[in-house]
């Protein structure tokens, strides 16, 4: 029987004997249970970090829990995406339409072209989208266009809708 010495991380300064069958038990303990404990995640890009900081308030206020993580370009998005396994995707992917380096219709091409995450839901968020805008991006796939809010109580709105179509999955 081979030994195989662990540190387990959530016990300071501890570290246990584990054989190969335990490590494996500890091993599915672990991934188990941290599986559940973030049941829902959204990953928000927008390169104005105003929108950013606003929209993460809007999800405290609501008292959002989940994990909400928040990228300035899409490139940065797709990279993440890119180390993510199955189990660990997000539920919800909301694309600023006016990013500075590239599109919102370009990242999402890239992303339901992609078969490791092409049916994450991606909703469009912007200060305007023309009808005819929205028409286009819900045929390259889109779940939704959102109107970014004016105020604070309209941006919390949005959020709760964030929240909604994140639960959804």
């Amino acid at each position: 029987m081979i030994n195989v010495k662990w540190s387990i991380f959530w016990l300071p300064a501890c570290s246990v004997q584990l054989t190969a069958s335990s490590a494996s038990l500890w091993y599915n303990f672990f991934i188990h249970s941290t599986m559940h404990a973030v049941t829902f995640s959204i990953l928000v890009v927008d390169d104005d970090a105003d929108d950013r900081f606003i929209i993460d308030e809007a999800f405290k206020e609501i008292g959002y829990e989940c994990e909400i993580k928040k990228f300035i370009n899409g490139d940065a998005l797709l990279h993440y995406l890119d180390q993510l396994e199955k189990p660990w995707y997000p539920s919800l992917i909301v694309l600023d339409n006016t990013l500075s380096t590239v599109t919102a219709g370009e990242i999402l091409t890239k992303l339901k072209k992609n078969p490791k995450y092409g049916d994450i839901p991606v909703v469009i968020y912007s200060t305007s989208v023309s009808k005819l805008k929205t028409k286009e991006l819900l045929d390259m796939g889109a779940y939704a266009a959102i109107e970014k809010g004016q105020v604070m109580s309209e941006v919390i709105e949005v959020a709760k809708r964030f929240k909604a179509i994140a639960e959804q999955k």
